[in-house]
């Protein structure tokens, strides 16, 4: 299994294991705090993430993107924020809208990487700083 594999799989660790922390913390702090510290945290496991692949640091990628992993865990709780804002007949409409946004991301998240992969020296660290 090559090394981005790897990091992909603790994305998807990181979402499962943040996945039941998150909502904790959004009862127990309100979503709205949750949200933006779960930007500052995409933010934050991009950049490191730069910085572990410049720097050819393995667990720092690794740790990075089980970051990474939890700020999609926050991501996944904006349709159902988007949902419980509106009045019941517009509950629909909300939830199309988040996830219209997903859409727009899945086009855009991969032009990003193509078009960042050889700015730098290091492949993909253009990529990463795009993503943050």
């Amino acid at each position: 299994m090559t090394s981005v594999k790897k990091g992909g799989i603790t994305v998807v660790v990181g979402a499962a294991l943040g996945a039941p922390l998150v909502a904790l913390a959004g009862q127990r702090w309100g979503r709205k705090r949750v949200f933006i510290g779960g930007s500052m945290l995409a933010i934050t496991g991009a950049l490191c993430a730069a910085v572990s692949i410049e720097f050819s640091s393995f667990s720092g990628f690794v740790l990075s993107s089980t970051l990474l992993g939890v700020a999609i865990a926050v991501a996944q709780q904006y349709r159902f924020a988007a949902m419980e804002c509106v009045t019941a007949e517009l509950v629909p409409q909300a939830a199309s809208r988040v996830l219209l946004g997903g859409l727009f991301a899945a086009f855009l998240g991969p032009e990003l990487a193509v078009q960042g992969k050889s700015l730098f020296n290091t492949p993909y660290l253009g990529s990463l700083l795009l993503l943050a």
